[in-house]
Order: structure tokens, then C-alpha cells, then sequence
């Protein structure tokens, strides 16, 4: 998921409209006070960043 796509599902859940009507479609199924969401940064690493002693370029 980009972090736009983050964003505008925190916007949705914000609306009155919908977000009550999802957390009361997943109190149904899922032990909310348990949940965890986790945002993750993926990058990629070229093959010369893979290597012993390979200098890590600023990000």
C-alpha cells in the first residue's frame, strides 16, 4: 500500500459516515483491542549494498 493509499484510508475512516460502520463490522470478527497495524518502509538495495563491508548511501 502506497502512503497515499494510507492516507486516504485514514481519511475514510475519519468520516462519521463510514468509519463507525467499520469498526463495528470488525468488532464482529477481529478482537480490536488486540489489533496492531504496522507501517513498513520498503526499499530496495542494489547488489553492491549487498556486499561485506559495502558503504550504505545517505538516504
Amino acid at each position: 500500500m502506497s502512503w497515499e493509499k494510507y492516507e486516504a484510508l485514514g481519511a475514510k475512516m475519519a468520516d462519521p459516515a463510514i468509519g463507525p460502520r467499520v469498526a463495528e463490522d470488525e468488532a464482529r470478527f477481529f478482537g480490536r483491542n488486540s489489533m496492531m497495524m504496522f507501517l513498513v518502509d520498503e526499499r530496495g538495495t542494489s547488489p553492491e549494498d549487498r556486499t561485506a563491508g559495502a558503504k550504505r548511501a545517505p538516504a
